[in-house]
């Protein structure tokens, strides 16, 4: 049903102009507007025999809800999505990787807490790491970094210590089992002993990996651990367990730009 709509889409924009065209950084955005109602009802109902899947934006589509239940009118009836392709060659999941500060601990220290569970093998930049950690199709693996020190590829050495989670966690076993659980279960929760109010005040979230680098070497953070991406499959088995993934586990690409389009709450108002 994914391709049909694409091949819809695909015949409509080769036949009428775009009336929209932005470029942003590196991106090249352009917009069609679809006004055949056949066509539209062609994708409606494809769309309507799919599942659908929240990727991105699932506290928007909360607030939706809400709003339609307190104005009661036909106005909180509707709501704009972005609809894409989940298996789509174009869609790419980027990692989103964490930074924690105010431990009381020295890296010698933190390397002695984590070898019980981790092998470290060291990396003398950030490149040859990102390549090791796309090598590893099997097994959990994630990248630490400490300041004047190298970059470490963390490879869990035994699956019986995810037991620990299994015990603690009623979660489906698809979450359970994902890289960032681990990190956050095992490593930061049950290892270094940061409960949720801590992570709050002390863990940056960020999908850039120079910046990461920049916050340890200044001092504003003492470690940085590097995710893999979140693969589609896991993405999809997760949501139909009815649940949602960790937080700030995903980062989709390439985003539209905002305000392409905008939805009038009330008749002839912006």
């Amino acid at each position: 049903r994914q391709a049909r709509i694409e091949a819809i889409l695909k015949r409509w924009t080769r036949r009428t102009s775009c009336i929209a065209k932005i470029s942003s950084r590196s991106e090249q955005h352009k917009m069609w507007r679809l006004t055949d109602p056949s066509w539209i009802d062609q994708i409606r109902d494809a769309i309507c025999q799919s599942p659908l899947f929240i990727a991105d934006g699932h506290h928007r589509y909360e607030v939706a809800c809400a709003f339609k239940k307190k104005v009661k009118s036909k106005e909180g009836n509707f709501v704009l999505a972005y609809f894409s392709n989940l298996l789509g060659a174009d869609l790419t999941i980027l990692p989103i990787h964490r930074l924690v500060r105010g431990l009381d601990l020295s890296f010698e220290r933190l390397q002695e807490v984590l070898s019980s569970l981790f092998t470290f093998r060291p990396f003398p930049n950030g490149s040859a790491l990102f390549r090791a950690m796309e090598k590893k199709r099997d097994g959990h693996v994630f990248g630490m970094y400490w300041k004047g020190k190298p970059f470490y590829l963390l490879t869990l050495k035994d699956r019986k210590a995810l037991s620990e989670i299994d015990r603690s966690c009623r979660r489906s076993k698809a979450w359970r089992r994902l890289d960032v659980t681990i990190l956050h279960e095992l490593v930061l929760k049950k290892r270094l002993h940061l409960s949720e109010k801590k992570l709050r005040h002390q863990l940056l979230y960020s999908r850039d990996f120079k910046r990461c680098r920049q916050e340890i070497r200044r001092g504003n953070y003492q470690v940085a651990f590097f995710m893999r991406p979140l693969r589609m499959d896991q993405i999809r088995r997760i949501a139909l367990s009815k649940e949602r993934v960790p937080q700030k586990s995903t980062y989709f690409y390439p985003k539209p730009v905002t305000g392409l389009v905008m939805y009038r709450l009330v008749e002839n108002r912006l």
